[in-house]
């Protein structure tokens, strides 16, 4: 048995399973040697995993009681704790030797722009929350009988979804990106469980990789067909800023498809014998319909052109997005400093 992400041999087979995936999530469970499935991760990459998670503040996994769950990271970095009003004296609240609040113009202005500041952070809250609500639905049932249901309701709310992106844009276009990226990342990771577990049940067989094979491409396309769902409401950001890394909401898609399925090193070691198999079933006298082999194979290789021009792309959009980075952190490095120095300004009047 080998780490399913470094593929490591486990040294005790005899210890009880460390984690199972179940559905695209993790819980711990006691089975029997004998009982134990194919996926296992080493304690290295476990804590990797859990570091890594812990500092991009991803949220749980897509748990259906957790679609109506607010985000636990706040939009915007909270200012400080003004308690119940802006008139409540806190630790950093100027005094008078009385020790009341001070209410000098400039003491009340400060407490002002606080409030006003923790009213937009809530604001943009309960904004990106019913966004990742409504993302995380369409995701959930990509591919699935209620797709076309979940179509209809996304464009009875194309309207208000369009005001809410367009809020958040108006604040942090590129914040709103990189959320909303990771919450296709989440569901890309699902798949890949789903389809890994699939891959380690058995591929040697011409049925065996065609069932793989068809698995992997209608993952791809109920991704592809999410990601087109949502294009609409994203228009905003799509256009006014994904399009300056040349980018759009479907292609980010695709890459995350290739990243984390399409280049991982199980799926890439099992290929040859996949495409072995597939043609030695093309190569039977099965008649052909719209599932047998060489209709498989034709669609495969197809998608393997795609994956070649995605990772392409990908590399010129990369550099865009680490060139708009850098831009970034250097202006508000500049705007600390400015607002560094009007501080000390007035703390001198």
């Amino acid at each position: 048995e080998r780490c399913l992400l470094c593929r490591c041999e486990r040294k005790d087979p005899h210890i009880e399973l460390d984690m199972f995936y179940e559905k695209g999530f993790m819980r711990n469970v006691k089975v029997p040697c004998v009982l134990q499935v194919p996926l296992w991760v080493c304690p290295d990459c476990r804590r990797s995993v859990e570091e890594e998670e812990r500092k991009a503040a991803l949220e749980p996994s897509l748990l259906p009681q957790d679609l109506f769950m607010p985000s636990s990271v706040p939009y915007l970095t909270p200012v400080p704790d003004l308690g119940a009003g802006a008139g409540l004296v806190t630790s950093s609240e100027p005094t008078t030797p009385n020790g009341s609040v001070c209410n000098c113009e400039a003491c009340k202005e400060r407490r002002e722009i606080a409030a006003e500041q923790e009213r937009e952070t809530q604001e943009l809250q309960q904004c990106w929350t019913e966004v990742r609500h409504m993302v995380r639905c369409v995701y959930r049932e990509a591919g699935t009988s209620l797709a076309a249901e979940e179509s209809r309701e996304l464009q009875m709310d194309t309207d208000k979804m369009k005001q809410l992106v367009g809020r958040l844009c108006s604040r942090d276009p590129h914040q709103l990106y990189q959320r909303l990226e990771s919450q296709g990342r989440e569901y890309v990771i699902e798949m890949k469980v789903r389809l890994l577990k699939q891959l380690t049940s058995g591929h040697k067989t011409p049925p065996q990789a065609r069932q793989f094979i068809a698995m992997l491409l209608d993952e791809y396309s109920a991704l592809c067909e999410a990601a087109r769902l949502l294009t609409p409401a994203l228009d905003e950001m799509e256009k006014g800023h994904l399009s300056k890394f040349q980018l759009t909401w479907e292609f980010v898609n695709k890459h995350l498809f290739h990243s984390i399925i399409y280049t991982d090193p199980l799926v890439q070691n099992s290929v040859p014998a996949l495409i072995t198999q597939l043609r030695l079933g093309a190569a039977s006298k099965e008649s052909y319909h719209e599932d047998t082999y060489p209709n498989v194979l034709h669609r495969y290789l197809k998608f393997d052109d795609e994956m070649t021009m995605v990772q392409m792309t990908w590399r010129d959009c990369q550099q865009l997005i680490d060139e708009y980075t850098e831009e970034q952190a250097t202006l508000k490095a500049k705007q600390r400093m400015l607002k560094e120095d009007w501080e000390f300004f007035k703390a001198q009047r």
